[in-house]
């Protein structure tokens, strides 16, 4: 699984049709993700009280175990542009008339129910044609950009399993291979020195 360049993250989301009825809601979810390193599943199943209380974003959402892979629940800290994608998905739900209460789902449809896996990795798959990437752009991808961005500003391997939920630290190793950018850099490089 690859992760996505700053230019690439940028792109995918102006491919965003500010016209589209769930333009609002689609930017949030890829926001959210992009700062999470949540799991798309993990996200489709959280409720409003998870992220979120009197209106309100929390600083911090405690992801239950019975959402989170393998039944491990983990604390995940919310920054300032999760928390205000959570607010605009809450004013979007509230917009469109669909529940905002504690136990209500955060993600909706268009047709207001629950939104699922599938219509999400749809949702990514037109961005990534709109933005007409080269590179393969889905759901999981934007959770590996945060956890390769997260590693590359702390270098905490220790941290970035234990944010992006995983049961053993080999399973980070994924998030230390260099960059495209990196790799196209020094391979340049070779052509000076020649």
């Amino acid at each position: 699984m690859r992760n996505l360049s700053d230019n690439e993250v940028r792109q995918l989301l102006a491919a965003i049709d500010g016209r589209h009825p769930a333009a609002a809601r689609d930017e949030a979810l890829l926001v959210f993700l992009l700062h999470t390193g949540l799991r798309p599943s993990e996200l489709l199943g959280l409720n409003v009280e998870h992220v979120a209380v009197d209106g309100r974003a929390r600083e911090t959402l405690d992801l239950p175990g019975a959402i989170a892979k393998c039944g491990l629940g983990r604390l995940v800290a919310l920054n300032s542009a999760a928390r205000a994608a959570v607010e605009r998905l809450l004013a979007y739900n509230d917009a469109h008339g669909w529940s905002v209460a504690p136990s209500a789902p955060l993600a909706y449809s268009t047709t207001g129910n629950r939104l699922c896996i599938r219509m999400l990795q749809y949702i990514v798959s037109g961005l990534r044609k709109r933005a007409k990437l080269d590179v393969q752009a889905t759901p999981h991808s934007l959770r590996h950009t945060n956890l390769t961005n997260l590693l590359e500003a702390c270098g905490n391997t220790r941290l970035v399993q234990v944010h992006g939920g995983h049961q053993r630290l080999s399973s980070v190793e994924v998030y230390t291979r260099p960059s495209r950018e990196a790799m196209a850099a020094a391979v340049e490089g070779l052509v000076k020195q020649g």
